[in-house]
């Protein structure tokens, strides 16, 4: 007879416990238990608890190999019927055998219904590392089952790849939103439908009245923070956004939970909701200003001159957004959006004009002032070009019955000398030069010159909506999650590192695929491409893209903008990209001692393979590998995949609202075609040009709700799901995250000196997947 020691920890989300009864195999090298239940008097497995059991096997199976752990519904009386399937949550077990040290079988999934789990050991292990054919069947077995699980299919012609299931109702609850997430996602929908309802401005089709009525989509809540206009604004930023960022989520270990805690990166204070509101300004200790409650649906504040904890809502108190709202029209300001606005990865150093760019001296005079001209700014490195070309011939969309209009401009930005400001020098509003594509100017008349300038922002709305946005960050993350979940075991070191970047992927990319592009729905209804015009930009991009575009390093290097000033996407970028890629590093360094132990990892390769095949087509010419051959190269490659699914997201993601809020700043589509000559422009004509009111309210709803994550977060950095249980991957992890806390410090210092602070970088703003 063997007696074994178990302890079982249910997960803490609403939902997580389980009234069925539970039982175990315990497989070891010398055979296998029976099942052996785990039953106590009463109930067990309730939500968060842990609980330990003694199970007696009639002989011992040796060192232990799997736990598999079964799940059955409790025998009822006949007339009472069946139960319906229940779900458990299952964080972990832990097993003291007869002869030996404790085990550890981390496994933090849901188990649905009547059925199985079969977990091992949470020791990492790459294929080649895994002798025993018990180990090696196991973790074919496993793999053939997700591959089983999760399919690919082709959404549309020339796209990546993605999964085949047709509505979030069909996914498992291992990817679905957590209640949490999806209650709040759906409140905050309602609210934003019924609140445009009730102004009107939902339902109705023609065009805008005046600039000011687009003003009842803002309206700003003044708070005692924001309501002077004179220079407070950096009080508002401080007391709404940077007091903040100084805590860290703690949640519970459960995939599906919502954040209950709060940690303090600088002294690891951990407070809860209530507490760290009583407790008001002395929660935040090392943070200027005053303090902020971060749980789900509470936005008590304090200190930072506050005489009480007023509800603030994020939405009409958004600083970003009233600050487009009131420097829209400046050129420094549109200007300024191509380093660090919601697109910020088109500029690039201009050396010599396209021969399609007929710019001139006399043309750029007025701005570049004298003892200078083109030629010397070329040389010099000061003038930097923003094309749309992509856009040219794209098909566009019909909106209430009216066709719509695109522009694939050309946009030539002066760097003034002495760090000055980006300017912007010429707009070209297409690729063929000639007498119905005048070159507009900063000189040019007022509405001349500014519907110019919207023009180009439209054109930045459809190459940052399709490309930017749902291309690069959206469909090819998916790719990384099906081809992780398809190809990587649970026990691989991979799987383990990657796991946090893609949570609720699947979720938020199957319910676009109900809800926004597809007929009929908010890209095909309200904006100027339409879904034939975002497919055949997709399709063109996609024909195009390389891997060096993926990867910040290179990409900045490409586009020459190593050392332009002011530049914080790639500021803050770098710095995330360098600490991901030294936290990658270590991993990799520990899992894998050379490069043949990169290259003979079979599952690593067919996870590469998958990427290369059904992410990005086979195309050879994307420069993407298809199998890795060293370490240097898969710590690359990772890194990408991490940074493109966590920084890269929040960066073109999280500003959407807040630049889109103020819709003559990026029109989601144009209404009249481009103007073919100077002199014709007016406040009246420039109105008419904008999209109709429905059209602007439709999008603004879906980018308001794609712009912040509602509830049950996880930034970068944050691990409450302990895959890794050896203690040189955990040392890896604790210097990561005081890397990352840092960098944000260095951030929020950086910032407290911007009139427009750069915030989607600052890592605990950083979702580490995307979920939204």
């Amino acid at each position: 007879m063997a007696k074994y020691r178990v302890r079982v920890s249910t997960g803490e989300a609403f939902g997580a416990g389980t009234w069925d009864k539970m039982s175990i195999t315990i497989v070891g090298t010398q055979g296998e238990t029976p099942r052996l239940p785990l039953d106590h008097l009463g109930k067990e497995f309730t939500v968060g608890a842990e609980e330990d059991f003694e199970v007696k096997s009639p002989q011992d199976v040796g060192p232990v190999l799997l736990l598999r752990v079964h799940k059955a519904p409790p025998a009822l009386p006949l007339l009472l019927g069946p139960l319906a399937p229940d779900a458990w949550f299952c964080r972990s077990f832990q097993l003291t055998p007869p002869r030996g040290s404790l085990l550890r079988f981390p496994a933090y999934q849901w188990l649905e219904g009547a059925g199985s789990l079969v977990l091992r050991e949470g020791a990492a292990k790459v294929s080649w590392a895994d002798h025993h054919p018990k180990l090696q069947q196991q973790r074919r077995e496993e793999l053939q089952a997700r591959q089983e699980m999760y399919r690919w299919k082709t959404y549309q012609p020339g796209w990546p790849h993605c999964l085949d299931m047709e509505t979030v109702k069909d996914l498992d609850l291992n990817t679905k939103y957590s209640v949490v997430k999806s209650t709040n996602l759906y409140l905050r929908a309602q609210s934003a439908f019924a609140e445009l309802k009730i102004k009107g401005l939902l339902e109705r089709k023609g065009s805008w009245r005046s600039l000011s009525e687009m003003e009842m989509v803002l309206n700003f809540q003044k708070t005692p923070a924001t309501g002077d206009k004179s220079g407070s604004r950096r009080t508002s930023y401080e007391a709404l956004v940077v007091v903040s960022r100084g805590w860290w989520p703690q949640q519970s270990s459960d995939s599906r939970d919502g954040v209950d805690r709060w940690t303090c990166p600088q002294d690891g204070e951990s407070v809860g909701c209530d507490e760290k509101r009583k407790r008001g300004p002395q929660a935040l200790p090392q943070q200027p200003g005053g303090w902020r409650c971060h749980f789900p649906g509470c936005q008590a504040m304090g200190g930072a001159g506050l005489k009480e904890e007023p509800t603030f809502s994020l939405r009409y108190a958004a600083f970003e957004a009233e600050y487009v709202f009131e420097h829209w029209q400046e050129d420094a300001f549109f200007a300024s959006q191509f380093l660090n606005g919601l697109n910020p990865v088109l500029i690039h150093r201009c050396r010599r004009l396209p021969e399609n760019f007929p710019v001139t001296d006399a043309m750029v005079a007025p701005v570049l002032g004298p003892g200078t001209s083109l030629q010397a700014e070329l040389e010099r490195g000061s003038l930097f070009l923003v094309d749309h070309g992509i856009l040219s011939g794209v098909r566009t969309n019909v909106i209430n019955g009216r066709p719509q209009f695109s522009a694939a401009p050309m946009t030539l930005l002066y760097q003034c000398p002495g760090h000055g400001l980006l300017l912007p020098l010429a707009i070209q509003l297409s690729q063929t030069p000639g007498p119905n594509s005048p070159i507009f100017l900063p000189s040019d008349d007022k509405w001349d010159w500014l519907l110019a300038k919207t023009w180009v922002r439209n054109a930045d709305f459809s190459v940052h909506e399709a490309l930017t946005h749902l291309l690069h960050t959206h469909l090819l993350s998916e790719v990384f999650v099906l081809a992780t979940l398809r190809q990587l075991p649970h026990c691989h070191p991979l799987f383990k590192l990657l796991v946090p970047h893609t949570r609720y992927t699947l979720h938020i990319n199957t319910l676009a695929r109900e809800l926004l592009i597809t007929p009929k729905r908010v890209v095909d209804r309200s904006t100027g491409l339409g879904l034939r015009g975002f497919s055949e930009l997709i399709q063109r991009s996609m024909e195009q893209l390389n891997y060096s575009v993926l990867c910040l390093p290179e990409d900045i290097r490409a586009r020459g903008v190593e050392d332009i000033p002011g530049y914080y996407y790639r500021d803050d970028g770098m710095q995330i990209w360098g600490a991901v890629e030294h936290f990658v590093s270590e991993i990799i360094g520990i899992y894998y001692p050379s490069d043949v132990s990169v290259r003979d990892d079979s599952e690593l390769q067919a996870w590469v393979w998958e990427i290369f095949s059904k992410g990005f087509l086979g195309r050879e010419s994307s420069g993407l590998p298809s199998s890795l051959e060293t370490r240097e190269a898969l710590v690359q490659y990772v890194t990408m995949v991490i940074f493109n699914c966590s920084a890269k997201h929040s960066a073109v993601g999280s500003g959407q609202f807040d630049y889109c809020a103020w819709m003559p700043n990026l029109p989601p589509s144009m209404q009249l075609p481009p103007p073919t000559s100077k002199g014709q422009a007016s406040l009246e004509g420039f109105i008419a040009t904008l999209p109709p009111v429905n059209a602007s309210c439709d999008v603004i709803i879906a980018l308001w709700l794609l712009s912040k994550e509602p509830g049950d977060q996880r930034p970068l950095g944050t691990y409450p799901e302990e895959h890794f249980t050896e203690e040189a991957s955990r040392q890896s992890i604790a210097a990561f995250q005081s890397r990352l806390a840092q960098i944000s410090q260095d951030i929020r210092v950086r910032n407290q000196g911007l009139v427009l602070p750069y915030t989607y970088l600052d890592p605990p703003l950083i979702e580490s997947s995307i979920s939204i």
